[in-house]
């Protein structure tokens, strides 16, 4: 299931570079026949296309195929009796690569925060849940905490998880206190039958 994600979001990102790339040979052909300017501007189409998908190789790698690319279609459309590389721009190729590698690592910076919130949005559902050894009092059912202090079942479940409780009496429980209670009645001093039939 995974592999098909993979191969989906990989196809996903093939097809906006392609789109990038048509963008940018479209955006060179058609700027130049308009103003007669060679429009190099949109060779970044493609290279921060590259560096938001795929990442700081791919967008240094976009970056430095970005010149020769460059040279070719001006050489193309622009001026072709002008040799390939008509002008030197090394400062503009050098800017290309930056622009990639500078893109790429932001991606990168934003995938690995990714992958940091989902760990820590885990451990905190982890820490929600209640696990491991807890030191419970054998006689009062008490649960003693990090501190040392000592608190009732219900209020240290509900501290350290979602969990919330409701109050009421199992039949045996109920049964005890009915036994609990006629034999209290049987050895008070006053009974309780004769106040009932005053």
């Amino acid at each position: 299931m995974k592999i098909k994600g993979t191969a989906r979001g990989l196809l996903v990102k093939s097809v906006i570079i392609l789109v990038s790339i048509a963008a940018y040979v479209f955006g060179f052909t058609c700027f130049y026949r308009w103003s007669g300017q060679a429009a190099e501007v949109f060779i970044v189409l493609p290279i921060l296309a590259a560096a938001c998908c795929f990442g700081l190789l791919w967008g240094i790698l976009a970056g430095i195929i970005s010149y020769p690319v460059n040279a070719l279609l001006f050489y193309l459309f622009a001026e072709p009796g002008n040799g390939l590389f008509p002008h030197a721009k090394i400062i503009g190729w050098l800017a290309m690569i930056l622009i990639g590698a500078i893109v790429g690592y932001i991606r990168n910076l934003n995938c690995r925060l990714r992958k940091t919130n989902n760990k820590l949005s885990n451990a905190l559902q982890k820490k929600q849940s209640l696990s491991g050894l807890l030191p419970i009092c054998a006689h009062c059912k008490k649960i003693r905490d990090d501190q040392g202090y000592w608190h009732r079942v219900e209020a240290y479940i509900s501290n350290h998880s979602e969990a919330k409780f409701t109050h009421g009496i199992c039949p045996e429980c109920e049964r005890e206190m009915e036994r609990d209670l006629l034999q209290f009645i049987e050895e008070s001093s006053m009974p309780y039958t004769k106040m009932v039939d005053k």
